[in-house]
């Protein structure tokens, strides 16, 4: 992998969004498919934990049930963008179903643009309480579970179509 343009904001300045972008290229990102006829790969804004304050927070929701309320003390937006340029064109792409939701606890949404070699994924998660009480606790595990699958549903790029 190389690593261009890593731009990030202050971290300290609270008035204003922390904003981190890079650019990077890597050489072969694709998993193994059907060789000669599909590739495929994971793209990076599916990972499991997209960012450091939904791994903290999501971290901590880690019972099966929950008999007192769950104090985040924060409540946050993270909005990614993954902007991606293939060299060789597709006749076809298969598309993830990704699980959105948006419920009185979070939203977590992806959507996908495609435009002549080049594919969108635009991701955003928010948290929008301070404070998950326990008939709403089952709403942060179900969000947990959709995270570790959508972890593992790939791209699918065909030559033919």
């Amino acid at each position: 992998m190389t690593l261009k343009n890593l731009v990030w904001s202050d971290p300290l300045a609270r008035n204003t969004p922390f904003n981190f972008s890079c650019t990077f290229s890597i050489k072969n990102p694709w998993i193994a498919w059907r060789p000669g006829k599909e590739k495929a790969f994971l793209p990076l804004s599916s990972t499991r934990w997209p960012g450091l304050l939904e791994r903290w927070i999501l971290g901590r929701a880690s019972l099966t049930e929950r008999r007192y309320p769950l104090k985040t003390g924060y409540v946050f937006a993270t909005k990614w963008i993954e902007n991606l340029q293939f060299e060789d064109p597709w006749a076809k792409i298969r598309l993830p179903s990704m699980p959105n939701a948006d419920n009185q606890v979070f939203t977590a949404e992806t959507s996908f643009g495609l435009m002549k070699n080049h594919l969108k994924i635009s991701r955003y998660s928010a948290l929008k309480k301070t404070e998950v009480l326990p008939d709403e606790y089952r709403l942060l595990t179900r969000l947990q579970h959709d995270l570790k699958y959508g972890a593992f549903l790939p791209v699918i790029i065909s030559k033919e179509k």
